[in-house]
This record gives C-alpha cells, sequence and structure tokens, in this order.
C-alpha cells in the first residue's frame, strides 16, 4: 500500500514536470533507484533464472532451460543496455498505477510482475517469463482511454500467470539453431499461439473488469490494436502549411486520389500462427456485458502520458532514420502545440536529415513510395516521392529559414537553418539565379501565375532577406571542403582527422559479439559479456602507456552506476545512433543538442564505440566436392580436412566523432575470414587508439 501511494506522489510530480507541452518538451528521463536486475552480470541472471524456471515444475530439460533463458536474457539485457527501458517516469509509474489495480484483485502470485516503458515508434507490449511487461511508446501514443492500457497490461499479465512464452519455446525448441542470437527483437521471438491470444484475452478482460473497468472500452482495445499500422490520428494534409502568398506547391506533387484506409481487424489467419483481430473481439464479446455501455473518455493525466508519448516517440523516429512518418507526426502535435518549441526544432530536423540522406550515394533509409501506404499518409508520401532531390533541398531550406527567423532566438533553428543550405547548394539547379524574386513574381499576370508548376518562386520570400544571400554565399564556399571531406570520410576504410579537438575520449562499452553456431546460446553471451569487459581493461592499459585520457560509459554493472548515469547513457546512445545513420560529413544530429546535459562534457573532446563481431558455422556438404576428390590419392583427406573446418568471418570496426564538429575523428575498418583472437582483438585496439593519438 505504501508503494502505491509514493508512485501516486511521484507520478503527480512527474506529469507535472512534462505537462508544460504548450511551451516545450524535455526528453524522457529515468527517475528513483536503479532495478537491480539492471546491473546484474548476465551470466548471474542467466544462472539464478534457469535454476528457479528447473524448481518450479518447467518442463523443459536442463539443456533447454538453459537455452531458453539465455536468450530471453540477453533480448532483456539488449534493450536495458541501450538505454531504450525507461523507469520511473511518469508513463511507467502510470502504467504501474494500473499494473497494481490488477495484481490487487487477480488470485494468483504475481506481486514480482513490474511494467516498464521501451522507447520505440513500435506499437507493441509484451512481457517476458521473468515478470517484466513492457509497454512501447508508440502503443501508449496510439491508446485512446486508461481502460485500454488495462486490458493490454492483463493480457500481458495472463501471459506471464500461465507461462505461455515457456510452452512456445517446448515447441520450437529442436527447430532453433544452436549460437543464433540477437537476429530478432525479443518481442518477436516468441510469437504465441491463437490458443495462448484467447486466453490472455478472457483473462486480462476478466481481470481488468473486476477491477472495475467498463467491459465496451475494454474490447475497444482491439480496434486500436488492428489499426496500429496506422499514424496516431489521420491528419488531412494542408498544402497551404508549404505555401504563400507568392509560392503554391505544382499540382504534380499533390495526390487526388488516395487508397482507402484499411484495419488488420480480419487478415487471413489460415496459415498463421496468430489469430486475427476479428476473431479475438468475437470471442470477448462472449463474456462482454454490455448493461452499462460509456462513450469513449479520456481522465487528464492519461491524456498527459499519451501525449508526452507522442512527443517521445518523434526522438525514436529521428535516431531510428524515418523522417517521413516522424514529419507526419510532428505536424499533428505541432497542430495542437504551435509554440513548443521541442516540436519546433524536431520538425526542421527531419526536412534537413531528409534532404541530407537523400543527397548521399546511400540514399534514405526508409521508402518514399506512396504506394506502400493509404489514407492521408499517402498524399503526404506522394508529395515527397515526387519531388527530386534538389526541390527537397529547396523545401527544406525553406521550412527551416521560416521558423529560424520567426524564432530567432532559437540557436539550434539558426544551425539547422545553415546546414540546410550545404544541402541546397549541391544541386546546380538551385543557383540562386534560377528562382524569382518577390518582385519579378508580382509581375506576372494571373494567367502566368497559373501556368507555372516549378519551385522557382518557393524561397521568394528568402531572397530580400541579406542574412540569407550571405549565408547561402558561406555554404558555397564551404562546399567544396565539405565534398573533398564526404569523399574521404565515405568510401575509405580507415580513417584519421588530424584536426579533431582536445579533451577526453569518451567510449561507450564495447559491443562484443562473438557466435560459434556450432555452440549452444548460453555459451556464446556469457562468453561475450566477459570480453567486452576484457577489452575496456585493454583499451584502458594501451591508453595509459600512451598517456591518452580514456573513459567508458554504459558499464551498468559497476557498483557505482546509477540512475543519473544510465540516463546520460541514454543520450549518448542516442547521439551516436544518429550519426552512425549518417556517414556524411557536416551533419548535425538532434540529439547534439542534449549532451550539456552530460556531466563534465566540457571535458571530452570526442565520443565513439568499438564493435567486434565474428561468426561461425559448419559448411554445407557438398556431395559434389566428395565425389571428385576420391580422384585422386590425397583428394579425400584435403576435402575432409576443408568440409570439417568451419566458415568464420570477423568484422571489427572503430568509430570516433569529435563533439565540436560531429564529424568522424576516426574510422577503423578490419574484415578477415578468421575467428576473433585475443591478437586480432589486441591489434584492432591498439591500431585504432595509436591512430587516433597522432595527428
Amino acid at each position: 500500500m505504501k508503494t502505491t501511494i509514493l508512485s501516486l506522489i511521484l507520478l503527480c510530480l512527474c506529469l507535472k514536470t512534462y505537462a508544460q507541452l504548450d511551451k516545450d518538451y524535455s526528453r524522457l528521463k529515468c527517475s528513483g533507484t536503479i532495478p537491480h536486475y539492471f546491473k546484474q552480470l548476465l551470466a548471474e541472471d542467466i544462472q539464478k533464472d534457469k535454476s528457479e524456471l528447473l524448481n518450479n515444475g518447467t518442463k523443459l530439460n536442463k539443456k533447454n532451460a538453459s537455452e531458453f533463458v539465455a536468450i530471453t536474457n540477453y533480448g532483456i539485457k539488449k534493450y536495458i543496455r541501450s538505454g531504450k527501458v525507461l523507469y520511473g517516469d511518469p508513463l511507467t509509474l502510470y502504467a504501474t498505477k494500473i499494473l497494481d489495480k490488477l495484481k490487487a484483485v487477480s488470485d494468483q502470485n504475481v506481486d514480482h510482475v513490474k511494467v516498464f516503458t521501451l522507447k520505440s515508434t513500435e506499437v507493441n507490449a509484451f512481457a517476458v517469463h521473468q515478470g517484466f511487461i513492457f509497454i512501447t511508446t508508440g502503443l501508449w501514443a496510439h491508446l485512446e482511454n486508461e481502460t485500454q492500457l488495462a486490458h493490454i497490461l492483463g493480457h500481458e499479465l495472463q501471459h506471464i500467470i500461465s507461462r505461455h512464452s515457456l510452452e512456445k519455446f517446448e515447441f520450437i525448441s529442436d527447430q532453433i539453431s544452436f549460437g543464433q542470437i540477437g537476429k530478432e527483437e525479443l518481442s518477436d521471438q516468441f510469437k504465441y499461439s491463437r490458443e495462448a491470444e484467447f486466453e490472455a484475452d478472457e483473462a486480462g478482460f476478466l481481470l481488468a473488469q473486476k477491477a472495475g473497468y467498463n467491459d465496451s472500452l475494454l474490447i475497444s482495445s482491439m480496434n486500436v490494436l488492428a489499426m496500429s499500422h496506422r499514424p496516431i490520428e489521420e491528419y488531412k494534409i494542408d498544402y497551404s502549411r508549404f505555401e504563400d502568398s507568392y509560392f503554391k506547391l505544382p499540382k504534380v506533387v499533390k495526390l487526388l486520389k488516395m487508397e482507402e484506409v484499411t484495419s488488420q481487424w480480419d487478415f487471413n489467419a489460415k496459415n498463421s500462427t496468430h489469430p486475427n483481430m476479428k476473431s479475438r473481439y468475437e470471442k470477448l464479446l462472449e463474456i462482454a456485458d454490455y448493461s452499462d455501455i460509456e462513450s469513449l473518455s479520456s481522465n487528464s493525466d492519461f491524456t498527459t502520458c499519451r501525449t508526452i508519448a507522442r512527443a517521445e516517440m518523434l526522438n525514436a523516429f529521428i535516431v531510428s532514420g524515418n523522417y517521413l512518418d516522424g514529419l507526419y507526426h510532428n505536424i499533428i502535435l505541432l497542430n495542437k502545440y504551435p509554440n513548443n518549441s521541442f516540436l519546433k526544432r524536431s520538425y526542421a530536423m527531419m526536412w534537413y536529415a531528409r534532404a541530407a540522406e537523400i543527397n548521399t550515394e546511400f540514399g534514405a533509409r526508409y521508402s518514399s513510395d506512396f504506394r506502400l501506404t493509404s489514407g492521408e499518409l499517402e498524399r503526404f508520401y506522394f508529395m515527397f516521392f515526387k519531388m527530386s532531390k534538389a526541390q527537397l533541398s529547396t523545401m527544406a531550406v525553406r521550412e527551416i529559414w521560416r521558423l529560424s527567423i520567426e524564432n530567432p532566438k532559437d540557436e539550434f533553428l539558426v544551425k539547422l537553418r545553415q546546414k540546410s543550405l550545404l544541402e541546397f547548394v549541391r544541386h546546380p539547379e538551385n543557383n540562386l539565379e534560377n528562382f524569382k524574386t518577390i518582385e519579378h513574381i508580382e509581375r506576372l499576370t494571373k494567367e502566368r501565375k497559373k501556368q507555372r508548376i516549378d519551385f522557382s518562386s518557393s524561397i521568394a520570400v528568402l531572397l530580400d532577406n541579406p542574412n540569407f544571400i550571405n549565408e547561402v554565399n558561406a555554404a558555397y564556399r564551404q562546399t567544396e571542403l565539405r565534398d573533398k571531406n564526404n569523399e574521404i570520410f565515405l568510401y575509405s576504410e580507415n580513417i584519421v582527422d588530424s584536426n579533431k579537438s582536445e579533451g577526453k575520449l569518451l567510449l561507450a562499452k564495447p559491443l562484443y559479439s562473438k557466435q560459434d553456431l556450432r555452440k549452444n546460446v548460453k555459451k556464446n553471451v556469457i562468453s561475450n559479456e566477459s570480453k567486452e569487459n576484457q577489452i575496456v581493461k585493454l583499451a584502458k592499459k594501451f591508453t595509459k602507456e600512451d598517456d591518452m585520457n580514456l573513459e567508458f560509459f554504459g558499464n551498468m554493472t559497476d557498483s557505482l552506476f546509477e540512475t543519473s548515469n544510465y540516463n546520460q547513457m541514454a543520450i549518448l546512445y542516442d547521439y551516436l545512433q544518429e550519426n552512425i545513420k549518417h556517414p556524411e560529413y557536416d551533419f548535425l544530429p538532434f540529439n547534439s543538442q542534449n549532451l550539456n546535459q552530460i556531466e563534465g562534457i566540457d571535458s571530452v573532446g570526442s565520443i565513439g564505440f568499438i564493435s567486434m563481431q565474428s561468426i561461425a558455422f559448419n559448411k554445407r556438404f557438398s556431395g559434389a566436392g566428395a565425389v571428385f576428390s576420391t580422384m585422386s590419392v590425397f583428394g579425400f583427406p584435403s576435402y575432409l580436412r576443408w568440409q570439417l573446418e568451419p566458415k568464420q568471418y570477423s568484422f571489427l570496426f572503430t568509430q570516433i566523432y569529435d563533439l565540436k564538429t560531429h564529424n568522424p575523428s576516426l574510422r577503423y575498418m578490419k574484415f578477415c575470414d578468421t575467428p576473433l583472437n585475443v591478437y586480432l582483438e589486441s591489434a584492432q585496439i591498439y591500431n585504432a587508439l595509436n591512430q587516433f593519438n597522432s595527428k
């Protein structure tokens, strides 16, 4: 009871902190004491979890129990160590309040079950047998009321009670290839059977009903899940947002006829182990009581939490590189909160980042093919699909400059407008002489204005601005250096920038993944974790000898690691993930504006990461090779030796960014057909750090 009261007090305080969405928004942070599980070594988790499973009457044998706990614990740790799991934040506190209501009326022992928020645009909730329920910010953003959240939590709670993940593993354990870890997200590794889903639906419904929630609202959660592939709202595109009195978007970029919006309500589940929403809905109708039907409603605290989730989701869109979906959602929120500084900056960022990524040879990671969407989102995608790279760069400049002029004190918007011009001037057709001024447009007859279908008047309002002209000229002067550096950074395996900033080198805890598919998962994941710690010691040893100032972040097993460290780690990982997706020179990451929240960041000159990955697997048997090898005396022994030797590949990658310019100051990579070993690992670390330290 004391815990519940304390949670309610913390929830009220958190909501008050984050509720000023009409002005600004600060990214979600964890608060309170870091959960003990977060800091435990993976090997300890696996051993403890395995013992509990075997002592509680599981049908799994020792071998399969080891594999099961290795897979699930590895997946959970991967989420946690990415900084994407939230605790003590308003969303988690609110969900905990609802979960406590359900636990209070449950006749099962579920005191150990906890709920966390996962920063992801995916609309999903999933549970793991350890007693953790994860609700994504994407799902939060789509929910309509607290009752729907209660049903989803009840549903996931039943999966834990009935140990459905274990049952699923028992079914697939013989089909799982040894050693294959990390290929799927944890939420995708165990898709429950139809029977398990129906059971969880019904039990979750009855539990929420028992806790006092309305039947009709509970069933409505199925509608949310059926439309989870759609945006949070169906916003009708207002083209005038991108226009002014001197410029109208050409008709060629406006889609007149859209595909009808469809739901996943009644997909053909004949060949699927998963039931469709219609059948799940009909099952719930059999037990629902509509004697007290109410209209959909939301209390103010829930609505605030949902709005927070929607704002948080924008950062996840940026980090993942899904700029078009993010921009569409951003416009929806900007229409409601037009004075919100965070929304303005993220809106400008998505225009800039989209223009920057399509200007590279690698192109966009997320397609703008409107045929893959429907409804108003299809119209939005169509507009981008029809614009050329030069036109998109022009529109990005137009939108970012408009916001910057309206908000002259926003330093990040000023930086973005300067960066957007670097993308603009890359295209010969964007020579300022090709654009019409206001004076030129005013001389055109009405008939001529109607006939014009180009973008030549898109920046007319800027051409009379002396600051704009000066910054365009400055961008032209920078272009030659930028293109030269881009050629080096994008196409060279190993690079070193001699102009890197002075200061401490901050590295993420190394990512070490050695997968031997001839061995079981448990051996792989435990050895990987111990190797990561060895690499940290090795790097510190080398830098100490060279008198380098090196520090690692993200070591959650450190006794001094606290919630403040976790929050800082999350910022740094978002910064790195965003930067990695833009290998081009002179890119400005959105999360660079959060770096001032890192303790001691002023003494840091560079930040980076070390990644070492290796895979080993048996070769496929070659019957033809075996036959031909018998034609000579030594042929078959040689063939047999070749056949028994596994295929092995290793990829070693170190990248370091200058915190002042956000450009790569070191990229050092090596690909080889040998397994990772202590000599290869030592050479990678020594060579990379030695090159970084020398100018």
